[in-house]
């Protein structure tokens, strides 16, 4: 696309915020615009013409994945053969991945704590790691806080 979809949803949000909310008297309308402009200014951070948010998140499964190989050598793990499939779709990739990694999950929080050795805590170190890498990446992607929008005028302040 030729238009940068970052600049044209900020400019949407900019917009509300500079020249509608000052303009808008009744309480529960403002609450509206503001949950509406937290809407706008998560598709503007999630969303785009670019699969790069996709990619970081299969790249942060193929990291797991491969610790959890490295940690679990010959156990039957349901985890994707191979995500470099070309021209896959990278949405169905990582909704692959999100489907393995949970049924990891409940596999190992399934294995009684007697059973549990040293290969059992560093897969769980590794589905940790991921998660934590998972957290940063949408703390990255995600807007402020909706309390934090809906506290109106001078919230850009606390940001």
């Amino acid at each position: 696309m030729n238009n940068d979809w970052d600049a044209l949803m900020g400019a949407v949000v900019r917009g509300l915020r500079e020249q509608v909310v000052p303009h808008v008297g009744d309480a529960q309308a403002l609450v509206q615009l503001h949950a509406a402009i937290y809407v706008l200014d998560n598709l503007r951070k999630q969303g785009g013409w670019s699969p790069a948010l996709l990619l970081r998140q299969v790249e942060a499964q193929q990291v797991l994945f491969a610790a959890l190989r490295e940690a679990l050598p010959g156990a039957s793990l349901p985890l994707p053969e191979s995500m470099q499939a070309p021209l896959r779709n990278i949405e169905q990739l990582r909704d692959e991945g999100d489907i393995a990694v949970n049924t990891v999950t409940d596999m190992l929080n399934a294995l009684p704590a007697g059973q549990r050795g040293p290969a059992h805590a560093r897969a769980g170190a590794a589905v940790s790691a991921y998660l934590r890498a998972v957290v940063a990446i949408d703390r990255g992607a995600t807007a402020k806080s909706m309390m934090l929008e809906l506290s109106g005028p001078g919230s850009q302040l606390l940001d």
